[in-house]
């Protein structure tokens, strides 16, 4: 999924020279990127159980990584000496929860946890002399918020936004935190290779 989320993210800045530009651009990938995701089964996918402080799921599932989405304009920055530094937001249209058990505040429950807002943010500086380097400053989960619970117990909690800020944001960001390194890798052969011959200009509008 990593190989597929960096593809799309090259491609959505090819031969971007305005923010405008690149946004429609971006947008367009996402809708197609859904539509890749879909197809290799990451419109449903299970969930491993797990217990916070004041919250216990299992038995779940996660619907609508297959709805990406641009949360936040997408910028490239590019610097006097041809390096450059991009920041994308993206989020998703659907980001649903569902599990058989749900236990919080001594009740215990099926129900679906619904994120209304979400963004995850990516941020990245490339420069090409004296070498080409690709630096992954920002790679995490921007928020997870506006978080409501359809539950088959009607005197569970329906608002566990505060939950989710203070506890399962940040169990998310470890996870996605051991994978920085294997999408920067990811970036940096894609961004670097063969650029010997090309100045910082073509370089900037390959990406």
């Amino acid at each position: 999924m990593l190989k597929l989320v960096t593809i799309l993210l090259l491609a959505s800045l090819a031969s971007a020279d305005t923010v405008e530009d690149l946004n429609e651009r971006l947008d367009n990938l996402l809708q197609g990127g859904n539509l890749l995701l879909s197809l290799y089964g990451y419109g449903l996918n299970r969930l491993p159980d797990h217990k916070f402080p004041d919250l216990e799921l299992r038995n779940g599932v996660h619907v609508g990584l297959n709805s990406l989405q641009r949360v936040g304009d997408a910028t490239d920055n590019v610097h006097e000496d041809g390096s450059g530094t991009v920041h994308l937001h993206i989020g998703w249209h659907l980001f649903q929860l569902v599990f058989g058990s749900i236990r919080s505040q001594g009740l215990e429950y099926s129900g679906s946890i619904n994120v209304k807002d979400s963004s995850f943010y990516i941020s990245y500086d490339v420069v090409f002399h004296p070498a080409c380097k690709v630096n992954l400053t920002r790679f995490e989960l921007e928020r997870l918020a506006d978080v409501s619970l359809i539950a088959s117990n009607p005197a569970a909690d329906r608002d566990i936004s505060d939950i989710f800020a203070e506890q399962v944001l940040p169990y998310y960001n470890a996870q996605v935190a051991l994978y920085k390194n294997v999408f920067q890798n990811e970036l940096q052969k894609s961004l670097c290779h063969n650029v010997a011959n090309q100045n910082s200009a073509n370089h900037l509008t390959a990406i």
